[in-house]
């Protein structure tokens, strides 16, 4: 009598339960911060998600948010930074950090994590939703 090889746990189960038994779907992963040194008078243009946090450790200057429209007109919200401010980025974009003339500007970024989609969608669905919700948060 020859036997036959025992097939894997899970094998025969249908794709929605072998993604029950996967476990939860992994965490996003946080960016580290990256901390600038800005000399007085230089800016830093960089490209940051919505959710993104501005530190202040030293220094003063200004954040110059992405363009975008209001009220049928073009602007750009500017926020004076100051040593200790904490500032969380609400509109995704190209963002402009100046440092003033009086000193240089000491600042922490960190990039907030990109959008995760559910466990259950099929790969161009996923895609797809990682878009949609990227462009909703921006």
């Amino acid at each position: 009598m020859r036997s036959r090889p025992v097939p894997p746990a899970g094998a025969g189960a249908t794709p929605a339960a072998r993604l029950a038994d996967a476990g939860p779907a992994p965490a996003p992963a946080i960016p580290e911060p990256v901390v600038h040194i800005l000399a007085p008078g230089q800016s830093l243009r960089i490209a940051l998600r919505a959710g993104a946090v501005v530190h202040v450790q030293s220094g003063r200057g200004a954040l110059i948010g992405a363009p975008r429209w209001v009220a049928e007109q073009y602007c750009r919200v500017r926020y004076r930074l100051a040593p200790g401010t904490v500032h969380v980025v609400q509109v995704a974009g190209w963002q402009t950090v100046a440092a003033d003339g009086g000193g240089r500007l000491v600042l922490t970024l960190r990039d907030a994590p990109a959008p995760v989609p559910p466990p259950l969608l099929p790969g161009w669905l996923a895609r797809l939703w990682v878009r949609l919700v990227g462009g909703l948060r921006g």
